[in-house]
């Protein structure tokens, strides 16, 4: 079975180097030379030793068949696809999906016939009167299409092509709608799942049904902010996304069940593991998971071993000949990451931690067992890590330091949790007065690991942001120990590199908070999408201008990680310039996490539904409000926040506060979303110097940045606040030019993250 493992892998390689690393290569050439070397290898028999020989043609053959597939995938499904980008024609297409909810209606997937006579999935934005479409349904409508080829990085791929939709359009007015009289096969499992769903919702109520509908269905669109961003922070966020722990409980309950019957268990959970796949929509993570449980159920049956590299290798095989695009679904890399750090070290592992161990007898023999589970769960949450913990860095800037404890005290009740959700949600459907009892049953379950995660989440350097160099530095160092570990002899091998681990780990955080405070001014303009969220830190004192955006971790759960990760969890004051969204949607999640000491808010009219909310919250956690009507000014350590009041008479983003930061004869200036008339204004209003550094006024908009107030406080360094590839078009060429004719350096959160900057003299 290694053999197809050594195939298969090389086919993912080719993959994953054709799509990711080089879009742009000459893949039918490349794949040509791996072929014309495999069919060598297969030829020259007395080049190499026999076994070498087979394993370098196989991975050859296995690298051309990838290349070659990836190239003839993009000219069968891809480019008939991307001929009708920016185009507008008739659509129609079954819908394959139920709608989601988005802010001006509902998107639903759709598969679609092409004008080229082939078929794709479509993702369509459509009316929210069109909310009740369900699975099996068509859908036609005139729709303006786009190819959905464009990520961060600018490549040609996204978190759509990732899932295999290519095309993306936005229907225009009304859409004709039929309903098939007989549902159609494919759209059975869909309406499972929701019926299952709504089993869930029968038998459970509150916390414990979103948290039931995350752990045994993936969808976790109920699950209240504080508990998602702590399941992030913890490094338990696997625990609610369908994965091949779900559907090891799955198995096992159905192996208890059926019996030692092998053949007979084999039969009917085979079926049953496919079906529950297709019901969660065939995430990678699911796939994987679904295809190693079936091989291992096989491997028996067919008088074979069971063998994880060629299980997981194959799983990707198939995934990545489906839609070689999958390659770049962050869920897929840290799904076979997980799985591969938990073949390689968790049962060496958990070997180690268990040498020397003895059952014993009556007491000793359970605390024997509590022992091994413990250092099981262990075992397993730090060999998910060795290759996780890089990719979370990469695409998360986090590194979660608490996750083994987390998963050492919640797997327990994850896996009842899922169990009774099942168990529950079948009830509901089918004897709905019993489910209740079952739904009760679950709800301690669920209670604890609420109450566990938001706990631990709220310790400080539960995680840490992978940007400080020291932190990177650390992270090196610890994977050369890990490589370390193999070579030293007994007991050192897991003790010496563990307490080397722990001493710089303690080192570097020490030494980053240190020189975090040296300076009189850090600034950090957070990446939040399309948004605004400014820290400020001068000392032991943190302020933060806005906290707004629509990236994938909101607003508020950026900052308040970003000020956890100093080791503190109060802010001394925190400054609203409007009341925008894309300012201030995070604020009731940020004062739900940590303690904000002061609100200073423009007091303007009319109120807007997010003002009183955000009042209302405050007022909750007991945080003291200013609202600013005249010049305010405010001491935060050595650093002078002053504060000017809105300015304008019509719009909100014209009746938004100025800030003007001040550290020592070195200024910040942030104007929020005014527009240069109201620029205009403030140079009249206001006396501003020359500043060291200036936000760029909403998000770099042409509208905004007016060369007069450009030329009046001469900034040296502009940072634009912006989202990837924004429907806005920010910031603008027009801003862009302006900063760079009054001689600043541009910085920008779109392309390079979160911006950090010293102010210092």
């Amino acid at each position: 079975m290694r053999k197809l493992a050594i195939f298969t892998g090389g086919f993912a390689a080719a993959v994953f180097a054709a799509i990711l690393l080089f879009p742009n290569m000459g893949r039918l050439a490349v794949g040509a030379v791996c072929g014309g070397f495999a069919v060598l290898l297969a030829l020259l028999r007395r080049l190499l030793p026999d076994r070498v020989r087979r394993r370098a043609m196989l991975y050859c053959a296995g690298v051309a068949l990838g290349m070659l597939w990836t190239s003839g995938y993009d000219r069968l499904f891809v480019e008939p696809v991307r001929t009708l980008d920016d185009t507008t024609l008739v659509l129609s297409g079954a819908v394959t999906d139920w709608p989601e909810d988005t802010d001006y209606g509902i998107k639903v997937r759709v598969r679609t016939q092409l004008p080229a006579g082939n078929s794709t999935d479509a993702l369509i934005y459509m009316d929210a009167q069109y909310a009740d479409l369900q699975p099996g349904d068509t859908v036609t409508t005139v729709a303006h299409c786009s190819f959905s080829n464009v990520n961060g990085l600018g490549q040609q791929v996204s978190y759509n092509t990732a899932k295999g939709v290519f095309l993306v359009a936005t229907a225009y007015g009304e859409a004709g709608v039929s309903r098939p009289e007989r549902m159609p096969l494919s759209a059975i499992p869909a309406l499972a799942m929701r019926g299952l769903q709504q089993g869930i919702a029968a038998a459970c109520s509150g916390r414990t049904q979103s948290l039931v509908w995350a752990v045994v269905t993936g969808n976790r669109a109920g699950l209240e902010p504080l508990l998602t961003a702590g399941l992030r922070r913890v490094g338990m966020s696997h625990m609610v996304v369908v994965s091949g722990m779900h559907l090891a409980f799955l198995a096992g309950l159905l192996n208890l069940l059926l019996g030692r019957n092998r053949r007979l268990t084999a039969l009917v959970s085979i079926p049953i593991i496919v079906f529950f796949v297709l019901m969660i929509g065939c995430t990678p993570s699911a796939v994987r998971a679904a295809v190693m449980l079936i091989l291992l159920e096989l491997a028996p049956l067919l008088g074979r071993e069971g063998d994880t590299p060629t299980s997981l290798m194959l799983a990707l095989f198939l995934l990545l000949a489906h839609n070689p695009y999958a390659c770049a679904d962050i869920g897929l890399q840290l799904s076979f990451g997980a799985v591969a750090g938990i073949a390689l070290f968790a049962r060496k592992l958990q070997d180690r931690m268990t040498a020397g161990l003895k059952p014993g007898k009556g007491i000793m023999r359970l605390c024997h067992k509590v022992v091994r589970s413990v250092a099981a769960v262990i075992s397993v949450t730090l060999g998910v890590q060795v290759f996780t913990i890089p990719l979370s860095a990469y695409y998360f800037d986090t590194i979660s330091l608490i996750s083994p404890v987390a998963n050492v005290l919640c797997a327990w009740a994850i896996s009842a949790l899922f169990v009774f959700g099942a168990v529950g949600g079948i009830a509901g459907l089918l004897l709905p007065g019993a489910a209740p009892l079952i739904g009760m049953a679950a709800a301690p379950f669920g209670d604890y690991i609420y109450r566990v995660v938001t706990t631990l989440a709220q310790i400080p350097f539960a995680a840490i942001p992978a940007g400080p160099e020291l932190y990177r530095l650390w992270l090196v160092f610890v994977y050369l120990l890990l490589g370390l570990a193999f070579v030293l002899p007994g007991k050192k091998r897991v003790l010496l590199p563990c307490a080397m681990s722990v001493l710089t780990l303690v080192t570097a955080i020490s030494c980053t908070v240190s020189a975090m405070k040296i300076p009189p001014l850090q600034v950090d303009v957070l990446d939040v999408g399309q948004g605004q969220s400014v820290l400020l830190r001068s000392g032991e004192d943190f302020v933060l201008v806005d906290c707004g955006g629509d990236s994938y971790h909101e607003a508020g759960d950026a900052a308040a990680d970003r000020l956890m990760s100093f080791g503190q969890s109060q802010l001394d004051l925190l400054v609203l310039t409007h009341y925008h969204d894309d300012h201030a949607n995070g604020v009731p999640e940020l004062l739900s996490r940590v303690r904000v000491k002061r609100i200073a808010l423009p007091d303007i009219e009319p109120k807007s539904d997010l003002f009183r909310e955000i009042l209302l919250k405050a007022g909750q956690e007991k945080t003291e409000v200013i609202f600013i009507r005249e010049d305010t000014v405010l001491q935060a350590g050595k650093t002078v926040i002053n504060l000017y009041p809105p300015l304008g008479d019509d719009d909100a983003n014209e009746l938004g506060l100025t800030v003007l930061c001040s550290a020592q004869e070195q200024d910040i200036l942030i104007t929020g979303d005014m527009d240069g008339e109201i620029e205009q204004e403030l140079l009249q209003y206001a006396d501003l110097p020359d500043v060291e550094m200036m936000l760029a006024g909403h998000h770099g908009s042409k509208y905004s940045n007016s060369m007069q107030l450009l030329e009046a406080v001469r900034p040296d360094i502009a940072v634009f606040s912006v989202g990837a590839y924004n429907t806005y078009g920010h910031p603008t060429p027009e801003a862009m030019e302006r900063f760079r004719a009054v001689g600043a350096e541009l910085y920008r959160t779109d392309t390079m993250g979160t911006v950090s900057l010293t102010v210092d003299p």
